[in-house]
């Protein structure tokens, strides 16, 4: 990784001071660079929001449309399962945190939206049935449990 100092200027005229997460007077060149965020060393290792993270879990965790990801900064890298499937697309966890609160309304709107979806497809299923798969021990229950595979509703089941 490539330490830069901060020698950008802003927008605004006024000059940066280095690690947004600590002022540190160093910062990781390439992260500025893919992602515009000036972060240090220490702050990558210790702070959970300069993870990167794929566009499939972007969207399913953040609840995140193509369009609302078009406008975050991402970086393209191979595939490391297989170098003939496509190119992964991530994303800097604090950029898509920001992203989702922003349209959700905060932590607890973006919770929220998880709870009201996972209901639809709860009651989605029971207007056409649930597809169960086969049952398997659980063992905080101490019983058995089939779990539908479209919306994830759980049903204990007696075994004879």
């Amino acid at each position: 990784m490539q330490v830069a100092p901060p020698l950008g200027s802003q927008a605004d005229g006024s000059r940066e001071t280095g690690c947004a997460g600590c002022g540190s007077a160093t910062y990781i060149q390439a992260i500025m660079d893919k992602f515009g965020e000036r972060v240090c060393r220490a702050c990558v290792r210790e702070t959970d929001g300069f993870r990167t993270v794929t566009k499939t879990t972007a969207k399913a965790e953040y609840l995140l449309s193509d369009s609302d990801l078009a406008v975050i900064p991402s970086e393209l890298k191979p595939n490391p399962r297989n170098t003939r499937f496509r190119d992964m697309r991530l994303y800097l966890l604090k950029q898509l945190r920001e992203k989702a609160y922003a349209k959700w309304g905060g932590p607890e709107g973006l919770e929220a939206e998880h709870h009201r979806r996972r209901l639809a497809r709860v009651q989605g299923c029971a207007k056409v049935g649930h597809d169960f798969c086969d049952a398997k021990w659980d063992a905080e229950r101490a019983s058995s449990v089939q779990t539908c595979k479209r919306c994830g509703m759980q049903t204990e089941v007696m075994d004879f």
